[in-house]
């Protein structure tokens, strides 16, 4: 089967594949103070994170995954800081782990507010701003949507934090080398990161938390932010995929235009329609979300049996996806979209094999 599925994960980098066994080389506990090569290894990952970021390094706390992190920061955020208010917002457009770090937050007794969308799939201020009220100590939305490729406008958010005073948690697994987050410019206190995503190893992730932010830890030990032992391979890896999302950002960006826009070209251009973002500077190129109106359910499945892609999000269980819902699709619509991803491993020979058989099927439907 043809893998276009580069959203939900990525295959190790071939340098980082190549380089396992010396990863893997080094042995001890990172929490002991005579490691000291351990620790400049997981120091020197730090960097190559915060330099991706333009960030602090010491304010980097890896985790087991981005799952993980977004519950560290929702959660341990929001109970770390309730004395100064119970309410929280989002936006219907989330990741599930998001929305389910929510709705566990929301049975504590705190009060959740999940915003719908505008039909473009971008924030609408308008709503948002009209939602915030005194006691809204967090606001949770993902710089990159994981099903669309929509890249949200921070800004405007970053102005309603600076007048009313709430803090901003970023999901940004889908941002690493696809675009820029510069958190110099973009004061965010909360960032939640992923390597599998940008050609790192699975299992391993990270959170950012800005200086003079704390949290309540999810898991208890020794350390006031996140306790366990660091498995210090998967950090280096992470660490060195950062490095190298940032090195290769440019040519691996033009790459997936082209294998994209082959894509497109190849499909007859009646029987589809995009579910993306119109504006090219508001989305990133490597998220293609396609609206097959002409198709059957069974269509789609034939089609998802041929090919690795998403009806939603891979972490989506079941159902219609809820991003598309949360802009306004109707059902119809959502059943016959699918999510196809492209990366740097991603040939034109693929794309183009991918788009005959997407046609042929609906062709014979």
């Amino acid at each position: 089967m043809i893998y276009l599925d580069y959203a939900a994960s990525t295959p190790l980098h071939p340098n980082i594949r190549k380089n396992l066994p010396n990863y893997f080389g080094e042995f001890g506990n990172a929490q002991s103070l005579q490691m000291k090569r351990l620790h400049q290894i997981i120091e020197r990952s730090k960097q190559h994170i915060a330099n991706y970021l333009s960030a602090t390094p010491a304010r980097i706390f890896f985790t087991s995954g981005a799952t993980e992190s977004i519950s560290t920061a929702i959660v341990g955020a929001s109970e770390f800081y309730r004395k100064s208010g119970n309410h929280i917002i989002s936006f219907e457009s989330e990741h599930p782990s998001v929305l389910r770090a929510l709705d566990a937050l929301r049975k504590k007794g705190f009060d959740i507010t999940i915003l719908p969308i505008l039909s473009n799939g971008h924030i609408d201020y308008q709503q948002l701003t009209r939602s915030i009220r005194p006691d809204t100590i967090l606001i949770s939305v993902n710089h990159v949507c994981n099903e669309t490729g929509i890249i949200h406008n921070l800004t405007p958010l970053i102005d309603l934090k600076k007048k009313h005073g709430f803090m901003i948690h970023l999901d940004a697994c889908q941002t690493i080398g696809k675009t820029s987050l510069n958190l110099q410019d973009l004061p965010i206190d909360f960032v939640s990161l992923s390597a599998h995503k940008t050609y790192g190893p699975q299992g391993i992730g990270a959170l950012y938390i800005a200086e003079g932010r704390h949290i309540s830890p999810i898991i208890h030990g020794s350390h006031p932010v996140r306790s366990g032992t660091l498995s210090h391979a998967l950090i280096e890896m992470m660490g060195d995929a950062y490095l190298l999302a940032a090195q290769e950002i440019d040519s691996n960006t033009q790459h997936i235009c082209q294998v994209r826009q082959k894509f497109l070209e190849e499909l007859q251009e009646t029987c589809f329609k995009q579910n993306n973002e119109k504006k090219e500077q508001l989305q990133v190129p490597h998220i293609l979300n396609l609206y097959f109106p002409e198709a059957s359910s069974s269509t789609i499945d034939l089609i998802r049996q041929a090919i690795y892609c998403q009806i939603s999000s891979a972490c989506h269980k079941g159902g219609l996806s809820h991003v598309l819902k949360a802009r306004g699709f109707d059902p119809a619509r959502i059943k016959r979209s699918i999510r196809f991803s492209f990366g740097t491993m991603t040939t034109e020979l693929e794309v183009v094999t991918a788009a005959q058989l997407i046609t042929k099927i609906l062709t014979s439907a």
